[in-house]
């Protein structure tokens, strides 16, 4: 059984077109919740606890500029993550 790269099909069953897919996009420029689109968990504007400081590959491409942004987010990130690992392994 061969899997159809033309169609999606959600879990419900129902096919996703091209045409939702482009309602649900306009709808979220808008900053508006799109039709038929159902919150099952609290929202939370936080960010996620940091659970360890484990690190792990990702391969994506994206424009040099990005890479740049992100390299030097990195940078400043990594001296904070530093810092938070050496001071939870002092606690330990």
């Amino acid at each position: 059984m061969g899997v159809d790269m033309n169609r999606i099909i959600a879990e419900n069953g129902v096919e996703v077109t091209d045409e939702m897919i482009t309602d649900w996009e306009d709808a979220l420029e808008r900053d508006e919740w799109p039709t038929g689109w159902q919150n099952i968990g609290e929202l939370s504007e936080e960010r996620l606890p940091k659970s360890n400081c484990e690190n792990v590959a990702l391969s994506v491409k994206v424009p040099i500029g990005i890479k740049k942004a992100i390299e030097a987010e990195a940078k400043t990130e990594e001296s904070r993550q530093v810092r938070s690992c050496e001071e939870s392994s002092s606690i330990r």
